[in-house]
């Protein structure tokens, strides 16, 4: 049914206000003719879209980028531990061979010694080996035949210690069989002989 100023007046709307409805109700219209032109518009452009749609779906590629993403960040992490455990090996090599040194073990043997120790076994904490002396005691108990010992000398024989042990009688001395040993023990004891 259509709103009409015929239609109004037979209600027995005033003039006036006839008007205002039509011209209202125009408005409406108008604005509702606007909107469906433009809807109109894009229905006619919905089977072109589908298509594109369509053509997208096609070259799509056919990989899975969920699970591509997945194995890359699995290697990536895999890389990186395997960096952190280089690391840590480092620095246990390193705090192992100042521990060789602390020990005495000769420097020419570190390179053997490092080849057949086991690392994994040794604890790093705050840039120090975890458990320090029982390692030590180990390094030397495995490693002893490396660790170089410090010579000892004893007085030269160009200043011979004095011999302040017990002083013979003169009665020993001279029962002394060897000529040598008696002269040396009357000299090392002469004051027995000088009355």
């Amino acid at each position: 049914m259509t709103l009409t100023r015929k239609m109004l007046s037979a209600m027995g709307i005033e003039q006036e206000k006839i008007d205002q409805i039509i011209e209202s109700h125009a408005d409406t219209v108008n604005g509702l003719k606007e909107k469906a032109s433009e809807l109109q518009k894009q229905a006619e452009r919905i089977p072109g879209l589908e298509k594109q749609i369509e053509e997208l779906k096609a070259a799509q590629p056919t990989e899975d980028w969920e699970s591509k993403y997945k194995e890359l960040k699995s290697e990536y992490e895999d890389f990186r531990q395997k960096v952190d455990d280089e690391r840590a090996t480092q620095e246990k090599s390193r705090l192992y061979r100042a521990m060789l040194r602390e020990v005495g073990v000769d420097e020419k043997r570190f390179n053997s010694i490092m080849k057949l120790t086991d690392l994994s076994e040794i604890k790093v904490e705050d840039g120090k080996i975890e458990d320090a002396e029982s390692v030590k005691k180990s390094i030397a108990d495995e490693w002893g035949d490396f660790i170089v010992q410090k010579s000892v000398h004893g007085a030269p024989v160009d200043d011979p210690p004095a011999n302040a042990g017990s002083k013979m009688s003169k009665d020993e001395i001279m029962s002394i069989k060897d000529t040598r040993e008696r002269q040396k023990a009357i000299a090392d004891n002469i004051e027995l002989f000088q009355s």
